[in-house]
């Protein structure tokens, strides 16, 4: 009986964990709009420090004049440079579309050559969280086994009652 209810309790709970990401994933989350202010000479800005999930980023730029941008993607537990996500020229408005790798502490940081610009930057993330979905799946995988395990457990002890008739 214990196995059955922790068939039970894993399948519900790997449902349940599926839905809620299907959930967040169709809503978009608008991190912010942040001013900004690019100077060359300085060290590179820090857009945005926050605990992302393993989700897409969307990124607007909108600067005054024409520069080439740097845009760095900083984990801070190691604080270290994951890539640079692009280096982009001649730009006073782009979208961008950074895929986050896992969840964690990130710093989003943008440097510009040439002049000294004034800009605002738009973050939003959407789409499916990975490491949710992949838990759910695995919850739900895991309840399927234990339900197997449970069934062929039931179908020994049968057989063994009939052989000792």
């Amino acid at each position: 009986m214990n196995l059955y209810r922790l068939t039970v309790f894993l399948m519900i709970l790997g449902i349940s964990l599926s839905f809620v990401a299907y959930l967040r994933g169709m809503e978009p989350n608008t991190v912010g709009t942040f001013n900004i202010y690019l100077d060359p000479e300085v060290k590179p800005e820090d857009v945005r420090l926050c605990k992302f999930p393993p989700r897409k980023l969307r990124m607007e730029i909108l600067v005054d004049n024409r520069v080439t941008l740097y845009i760095y993607l900083v984990d801070i537990r190691t604080n270290d440079i994951k890539r640079i996500i692009l280096r982009d020229e001649n730009v006073t408005r782009k979208v961008y579309d950074i895929q986050i790798p896992v969840r964690g502490f990130y710093k989003i940081m943008v440097r510009s050559l040439g002049q000294p610009v004034y800009g605002e930057i738009y973050i939003m993330l959407y789409g499916l969280e990975k490491d949710l979905l992949q838990t759910s799946i695995g919850l739900v995988a895991v309840s399927i086994v234990t339900a197997m395990i449970q069934y062929l457990i039931v179908r020994l002890k049968m057989h063994q009652s009939r052989k000792n008739y």
